[in-house]
Protein backbone atom coordinates (compact mmCIF):
# COMPACT_ATOMS: atom_id res chain seq x y z
CA UNK A 1 0.00 0.00 0.00
CA UNK A 2 1.44 3.65 -0.87
CA UNK A 3 2.82 5.43 2.08
CA UNK A 4 0.78 7.79 2.20
CA UNK A 5 -2.49 5.97 2.01
CA UNK A 6 -1.78 3.59 4.83
CA UNK A 7 -1.30 7.26 6.83
CA UNK A 8 -4.66 8.28 5.86
CA UNK A 9 -6.42 5.34 6.80
CA UNK A 10 -4.00 5.82 10.36
CA UNK A 11 -5.44 9.47 10.71
CA UNK A 12 -9.58 8.38 9.40
CA UNK A 13 -9.53 5.15 12.08
CA UNK A 14 -7.67 7.25 14.85
CA UNK A 15 -10.48 9.94 14.39
CA UNK A 16 -13.18 7.59 14.41
CA UNK A 17 -12.11 5.92 17.47
CA UNK A 18 -11.78 9.32 19.08
CA UNK A 19 -15.11 9.64 18.35
CA UNK A 20 -16.51 6.62 19.60
CA UNK A 21 -14.50 6.76 23.00
CA UNK A 22 -15.50 10.40 23.37
CA UNK A 23 -19.44 10.08 22.63
CA UNK A 24 -19.66 6.81 25.04
CA UNK A 25 -17.23 9.14 28.07
CA UNK A 26 -19.31 12.31 27.40
CA UNK A 27 -22.41 10.32 27.46
CA UNK A 28 -21.56 8.00 30.42
CA UNK A 29 -20.57 11.19 32.81
CA UNK A 30 -22.77 13.36 31.13
CA UNK A 31 -20.84 16.35 30.28
CA UNK A 32 -18.48 16.76 26.65
CA UNK A 33 -15.48 14.98 27.22
CA UNK A 34 -12.20 15.20 24.80
CA UNK A 35 -11.61 11.23 25.34
CA UNK A 36 -7.85 10.83 24.26
CA UNK A 37 -4.19 10.50 25.03
CA UNK A 38 -3.53 13.78 22.69
CA UNK A 39 -5.53 17.16 22.76
CA UNK A 40 -6.64 17.12 18.94
CA UNK A 41 -9.06 14.43 17.72
CA UNK A 42 -7.37 11.57 17.44
CA UNK A 43 -7.08 8.45 19.48
CA UNK A 44 -3.96 6.55 17.35
CA UNK A 45 -4.22 3.14 19.26
CA UNK A 46 -7.83 2.56 17.06
CA UNK A 47 -5.51 3.87 13.86
CA UNK A 48 -2.70 1.49 14.76
CA UNK A 49 -5.50 -1.39 15.34
CA UNK A 50 -7.25 -0.70 12.17
CA UNK A 51 -4.13 -1.00 10.41
CA UNK A 52 -2.88 -4.28 11.66
CA UNK A 53 -6.33 -5.75 11.19
CA UNK A 54 -6.89 -4.80 7.51
CA UNK A 55 -3.28 -5.46 7.10
CA UNK A 56 -3.56 -9.50 8.76
CA UNK A 57 -7.54 -10.45 8.40
CA UNK A 58 -7.58 -9.40 4.72
CA UNK A 59 -7.47 -13.13 3.58
CA UNK A 60 -9.81 -14.24 5.97
CA UNK A 61 -12.46 -11.41 5.48
CA UNK A 62 -15.25 -13.86 4.28
CA UNK A 63 -15.06 -15.93 7.33
CA UNK A 64 -16.68 -14.03 10.37
CA UNK A 65 -16.11 -16.45 12.99
CA UNK A 66 -11.99 -16.56 12.16
CA UNK A 67 -12.40 -12.51 12.01
CA UNK A 68 -13.89 -12.48 15.24
CA UNK A 69 -11.26 -14.93 16.54
CA UNK A 70 -8.30 -13.37 15.20
CA UNK A 71 -9.49 -9.48 15.95
CA UNK A 72 -10.31 -10.47 19.25
CA UNK A 73 -7.09 -11.72 19.72
CA UNK A 74 -4.82 -9.04 17.81
CA UNK A 75 -7.03 -5.77 19.36
CA UNK A 76 -6.24 -7.65 23.03
CA UNK A 77 -2.87 -8.25 22.21
CA UNK A 78 -2.83 -4.34 21.32
CA UNK A 79 -4.37 -3.08 24.16
CA UNK A 80 -2.34 -5.23 26.50
CA UNK A 81 0.74 -4.12 24.90
CA UNK A 82 -0.38 -0.47 24.81
CA UNK A 83 -1.36 -0.06 28.58
CA UNK A 84 1.99 -1.71 29.19
CA UNK A 85 4.43 0.38 27.40
CA UNK A 86 2.20 3.71 29.08
CA UNK A 87 2.45 2.34 32.74
CA UNK A 88 6.03 1.74 32.11
CA UNK A 89 6.71 5.82 30.85
CA UNK A 90 4.35 7.38 32.75
CA UNK A 91 3.76 6.05 35.81
CA UNK A 92 0.13 5.76 35.38
CA UNK A 93 -2.91 2.81 34.64
CA UNK A 94 -4.65 4.61 32.12
CA UNK A 95 -7.05 2.16 31.90
CA UNK A 96 -7.94 -0.68 34.65
CA UNK A 97 -10.10 -3.80 34.54
CA UNK A 98 -9.16 -4.96 37.60
CA UNK A 99 -13.41 -5.04 38.40
CA UNK A 100 -13.88 -6.64 35.63
CA UNK A 101 -13.81 -10.76 35.89
CA UNK A 102 -11.42 -12.73 33.80
CA UNK A 103 -8.84 -9.81 33.21
CA UNK A 104 -5.43 -10.09 32.53
CA UNK A 105 -3.43 -7.51 35.25
CA UNK A 106 -6.07 -4.87 34.55
CA UNK A 107 -4.91 -4.03 31.25
CA UNK A 108 -7.67 -6.57 28.91
CA UNK A 109 -10.97 -8.25 30.05
CA UNK A 110 -12.89 -10.68 28.25
CA UNK A 111 -15.72 -8.17 28.13
CA UNK A 112 -13.86 -5.70 26.68
CA UNK A 113 -11.82 -8.21 24.30
CA UNK A 114 -15.39 -9.41 23.07
CA UNK A 115 -16.53 -6.41 22.26
CA UNK A 116 -13.01 -5.68 20.18
CA UNK A 117 -13.79 -8.77 17.95
CA UNK A 118 -17.15 -7.69 17.48
CA UNK A 119 -15.43 -4.40 16.09
CA UNK A 120 -12.93 -6.00 14.27
CA UNK A 121 -15.54 -7.92 11.93
CA UNK A 122 -17.86 -5.36 11.64
CA UNK A 123 -14.11 -3.19 10.23
CA UNK A 124 -13.94 -5.41 7.84
CA UNK A 125 -16.94 -6.49 6.55
CA UNK A 126 -18.85 -2.99 6.40
CA UNK A 127 -16.64 -0.10 7.22
CA UNK A 128 -13.25 -0.60 5.57
CA UNK A 129 -14.68 -1.31 2.46
CA UNK A 130 -16.98 1.82 2.33
CA UNK A 131 -13.97 3.95 4.02
CA UNK A 132 -11.96 2.09 0.80
CA UNK A 133 -14.83 3.46 -1.30
CA UNK A 134 -14.89 7.13 -0.07
CA UNK A 135 -10.53 7.39 -0.21
CA UNK A 136 -10.56 6.32 -3.47
CA UNK A 137 -12.73 9.16 -4.78
CA UNK A 138 -10.91 11.82 -3.56
CA UNK A 139 -7.71 13.17 -5.48
CA UNK A 140 -4.43 11.80 -5.14
CA UNK A 141 -3.28 15.02 -4.64
CA UNK A 142 -6.01 15.92 -2.49
CA UNK A 143 -5.54 13.37 -0.50
CA UNK A 144 -1.94 13.10 -0.48
CA UNK A 145 -1.91 16.35 1.30
CA UNK A 146 -4.71 15.74 3.79
CA UNK A 147 -2.46 12.56 5.13
CA UNK A 148 0.83 14.34 5.29
CA UNK A 149 -0.84 17.56 6.61
CA UNK A 150 -3.21 15.50 9.19
CA UNK A 151 -0.02 13.29 10.27
CA UNK A 152 2.18 16.15 10.84
CA UNK A 153 -0.79 17.82 13.36
CA UNK A 154 -1.05 14.50 15.01
CA UNK A 155 3.22 14.67 15.13
CA UNK A 156 2.83 18.26 16.86
CA UNK A 157 0.02 16.90 18.95
CA UNK A 158 2.38 14.01 20.68
CA UNK A 159 5.42 16.74 21.09
CA UNK A 160 3.28 18.89 23.16
CA UNK A 161 0.96 16.11 25.06
CA UNK A 162 4.11 14.02 26.15
CA UNK A 163 5.81 16.89 28.19
CA UNK A 164 2.27 17.87 29.71
CA UNK A 165 2.43 14.32 30.89
CA UNK A 166 6.10 14.46 32.33
CA UNK A 167 5.16 17.57 33.93
CA UNK A 168 2.38 16.37 35.58
CA UNK A 169 4.26 13.63 36.89
CA UNK A 170 7.01 15.79 38.38
CA UNK A 171 4.31 18.11 39.67
CA UNK A 172 2.71 14.78 41.60
CA UNK A 173 6.21 13.77 42.74
CA UNK A 174 6.66 17.50 44.53
CA UNK A 175 3.25 17.09 46.23
CA UNK A 176 4.06 14.10 47.06
CA UNK A 177 7.58 15.09 49.00
CA UNK A 178 6.09 18.19 50.09
CA UNK A 179 2.77 15.75 51.69
CA UNK A 180 5.01 13.57 53.17
CA UNK A 181 7.49 16.18 54.67
CA UNK A 182 4.12 17.50 55.81
CA UNK A 183 2.69 14.60 57.84
CA UNK A 184 6.53 13.25 59.39
CA UNK A 185 6.58 17.01 61.23
CA UNK A 186 2.92 16.96 62.17
CA UNK A 187 3.52 12.73 63.65
CA UNK A 188 6.51 14.52 65.34
CA UNK A 189 5.06 17.08 67.58
CA UNK A 190 1.29 18.30 68.41
CA UNK A 191 2.67 22.01 67.82
CA UNK A 192 2.36 23.52 64.49
CA UNK A 193 5.66 24.74 64.10
CA UNK A 194 6.02 28.07 61.38
CA UNK A 195 7.98 25.28 59.19
CA UNK A 196 5.14 23.10 59.02
CA UNK A 197 2.49 26.08 58.17
CA UNK A 198 4.85 27.42 55.59
CA UNK A 199 4.89 23.69 54.41
CA UNK A 200 1.11 23.59 54.28
CA UNK A 201 0.61 26.80 52.67
CA UNK A 202 3.55 25.54 50.13
CA UNK A 203 1.50 22.26 49.41
CA UNK A 204 -2.01 24.17 48.83
CA UNK A 205 -0.65 26.88 46.43
CA UNK A 206 0.74 24.00 44.44
CA UNK A 207 -2.14 21.41 44.38
CA UNK A 208 -4.28 24.60 43.46
CA UNK A 209 -1.95 25.83 40.59
CA UNK A 210 -4.58 25.71 37.45
CA UNK A 211 -2.66 23.82 34.35
CA UNK A 212 -5.00 23.40 31.71
CA UNK A 213 -3.17 20.56 30.15
CA UNK A 214 -3.04 18.75 32.88
CA UNK A 215 -6.76 19.21 33.74
CA UNK A 216 -7.16 18.22 30.00
CA UNK A 217 -5.59 14.94 30.31
CA UNK A 218 -7.43 14.09 33.74
CA UNK A 219 -10.40 15.00 32.15
CA UNK A 220 -10.26 12.29 29.29
CA UNK A 221 -9.14 9.74 31.72
CA UNK A 222 -11.08 10.45 35.03
CA UNK A 223 -10.10 6.59 36.19
CA UNK A 224 -6.50 7.40 35.64
CA UNK A 225 -4.75 5.88 38.95
CA UNK A 226 -1.12 6.84 39.50
CA UNK A 227 1.14 4.28 40.13
CA UNK A 228 3.17 5.80 42.57
CA UNK A 229 0.98 9.10 44.00
CA UNK A 230 -2.29 7.45 43.82
CA UNK A 231 -3.35 9.48 46.73
CA UNK A 232 -1.96 12.99 45.36
CA UNK A 233 -3.40 12.38 42.41
CA UNK A 234 -6.63 11.80 44.09
CA UNK A 235 -6.16 15.32 45.99
CA UNK A 236 -5.34 16.76 42.60
CA UNK A 237 -8.81 15.49 40.96
CA UNK A 238 -10.46 16.83 44.03
CA UNK A 239 -9.41 20.21 43.83
CA UNK A 240 -10.06 20.44 40.29
CA UNK A 241 -13.83 19.05 40.71
CA UNK A 242 -12.90 15.70 38.98
CA UNK A 243 -14.32 13.59 41.67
Amino acid sequence: MIIYLVILYLMIYSFIGWTMESVYVSVKLKKPVNRGFLNGPACPIYGVGALILITFLAPVSHNLPLLFVLGLVLTSLLEYAVGFAMEKLFHAKWWDYSDQKFNINGRVSLKNSIYWGLLSALLMTQVHPRITQLVDMIPKNIAMFTAWASFAMLLVDTAVTIPTVITLNTRLASLHKVYEELNTRLNLSPVISEKIYALHERYNEMVSKRNILHWRILSAFPNIRSIKYSDILNQLKNRMNLK
